[in-house]
């Protein structure tokens, strides 16, 4: 039988202060580069993996940072802990104050990967490929990853209802995958996404699971866009009329000419909000539906009060 997460899209249970709240934020607060995003169920707080450690926000404590410094690469969360992968697979239940290392010890992920339904956990590095495993790194399958040969991924997200299906974004566009990896297909015609449109974060919203949230350049913008029908139905070769191929992405946020985004998680209480992460050390949040945002959280790597 598989398990339901109390991790929504990644995120973790509340697990008291995790250090000390940062008071008189200034330009010397600086952040090391992000490595993921995972929110609390009830989405009033946020937790940002970085290169040192595990922060948290809310618009209570503001930014707080970890007692204990620690490498992360790789970072996700499901099945009550968070999981990061800078030295084989490494397991957190008390909200990443403390990891232990439970799986492949040695290896380093670039990514990582997990659904709300299911207990198959994915894990990528630019080394040693896709792989797999569903026991919490007892174990281990690698996959071939037919149709992604040469491809670099960009991003990676396993879709929240079906541990099956698991999305990629490379330098060429999204794929998708609903063997756990072993073929993946072009989730959209030449119609709606052109060729070389590298996808560079990538989120299926437990809200609408099959309908993917893509961090891209698409006419030009870099930008935060949803895709117009479910890659799900191209692989099942359920075909519509042209008028249901030739629908446009729909844009949500543009961003910066010049930058592009890195995470996308969407609020688990709310369907229409947003934190994105950039390349430049953003960290922003908005949603479609309120004028209240876009709000930055972190400025180019330089963390903000409240």
């Amino acid at each position: 039988m598989q398990r339901w997460s109390r991790w929504v899209l990644g995120g973790v249970l509340g697990l008291g202060v995790l250090g000390v709240v940062y008071s008189g934020l200034n330009e010397g607060n600086k952040i090391d580069p992000i490595q993921g995003l995972a929110y609390s169920p009830d989405g009033k707080t946020l937790y940002l993996a970085t290169d040192t450690g595990i922060l948290h926000y809310s618009d209570e404590t503001g930014w707080v940072k970890p007692e204990k410094q620690q490498r992360i690469s790789g970072f996700t969360a499901a099945h009550d802990a968070l999981y990061i992968g800078n030295d084989g697979l490494q397991k957190s239940t008390d909200g990443g104050k403390t990891f232990e290392k439970i799986g492949a010890s040695g290896l380093k992920f670039d990514f990582l990967a997990a659904s709300l339904h299911g207990n198959t956990i994915y894990a990528y590095s630019l080394k040693n490929g896709l792989t797999y495993t569903q026991d919490e790194g007892k174990t281990w399958t690698h996959v071939a990853a037919k149709g992604l040969e040469g491809d670099e991924i960009l991003s990676l997200a396993a879709n929240p209802e079906d541990d099956r299906w698991i999305g990629v974004g490379t330098k060429r566009g999204m794929a998708m995958s609903g063997d756990r990896g072993e073929t993946f297909d072009v989730g959209y015609s030449e119609n709606v996404m052109a060729d070389n449109t590298p996808v560079t974060a990538l989120l299926f919203d437990s809200h609408d699971p099959d309908l993917p949230v893509m961090g891209l350049s698409y006419k030009g913008t870099p930008q935060i866009a949803i895709g117009p029908f479910s890659p799900k139905l191209y692989i099942s070769s359920i075909k519509g009329g042209p008028g249901f191929w030739n629908q446009p992405l729909k844009k949500l946020y543009a961003l910066h000419p010049n930058d592009e985004a890195t995470h996308i998680l969407a609020n688990p209480s709310s369907g229409t909000d947003y934190i994105i992460t950039t390349n430049k050390g953003d960290v922003i949040r908005f949603s479609p539906l309120s004028s209240a945002y876009p709000k930055k959280l972190i400025d180019h790597g330089t963390l903000l009060q409240p």
